[in-house]
């Protein structure tokens, strides 16, 4: 639903196989570096080297427990225990 509802939007752009690697939070904007990369055939996620900065002025974190935005723009995290 999610993914239907993004692609509606003009001003929204989805990039699959793009891993955020660099966050960098400015006065006015974040931007965000990612690298483009794939899976092998080991599964293993390797980067072709090519990269890209998208900016804005905010940046939402939804990307999970061991959550790349959180990490670098230094939230604390507390672990309660849940397990699914």
């Amino acid at each position: 639903a999610l993914n239907a509802a993004v692609h509606r939007q003009a001003t929204v752009e989805v990039n699959h196989g793009w891993e955020a690697v660099e966050l960098e939070q400015l006065s006015d904007h974040v931007a965000v570096t990612f690298a483009k990369g794939h899976l092998d055939a080991n599964g293993a996620y390797v980067h072709t080297g090519e990269r890209r900065t998208a900016r804005g002025r905010y940046l939402i974190g939804a990307d999970g427990a061991n959550s790349f935005t959180r990490t670098h723009a230094g939230i604390e995290f507390d672990d309660l225990g849940f397990r699914e």
